[in-house]
């Protein structure tokens, strides 16, 4: 039974799932699948993907900003004392 399962609309040769090239082809279909997915989903809702873009450039404005406050404020900072040990 198990057998017939495998043949039902079975139209092409049987492909070794282990090769590098047969992965890499999985994941080529996988990564054209989900930017099909994310294009319709875009062409659905445009005022959702503008706010989202909107959002995240605001966020890594913010955290640019405050990376380089703090390196600024780290080279401007006095130097600690030396301390003496005698």
């Amino acid at each position: 039974m198990a057998e017939s399962e495998l043949r039902a609309g079975f139209t092409g040769a049987p492909r070794d799932a282990g090769t590098l090239s047969a992965k890499a082809a999985d994941a080529a279909t996988a990564v054209k699948e989900q930017a099909l997915s994310v294009k319709d989903a875009a062409a659905e809702h445009p005022h959702s993907l503008t706010l989202v873009l909107a959002l995240a450039g605001v966020a890594g404005y913010l955290i640019g900003h405050l990376s380089g406050f703090r390196s600024a404020e780290r080279q401007l900072a006095a130097p600690e004392p030396r301390r003496r040990f005698w």
